[in-house]
């Protein structure tokens, strides 16, 4: 029998969010970031119905774009293909 998969709230998916906008800054690979983003989406889609992929990406652009100015870093979304 499958395991059932925990249920996601918006409280988690916000910080999952939070946690590939940071990636997105400091990983090398644009494949090894493409692959978490993936692996992410598809969990938080099977963890609740409710998930809403254009607002969990524009979760990751703004908080991307407050980190890079923190960092004066200029944001390059467009790498890695999530703007």
């Amino acid at each position: 029998m499958p395991k059932k998969i925990p249920y996601l709230t918006k409280k988690h998916l916000i910080v999952l969010a939070d946690e590939l906008a940071e990636d997105k800054i400091f990983y090398n690979s644009m494949i090894a970031w493409h692959e978490k983003y993936k692996r992410l989406t598809d969990y938080c889609n099977s963890a609740n119905d409710r998930f809403d992929i254009k607002t969990f990406n524009k979760r990751i652009k703004s908080t991307y774009e407050h980190r890079c100015s923190k960092l004066d870093v200029k944001p390059e979304l467009l790498r890695f293909g999530v703007a």
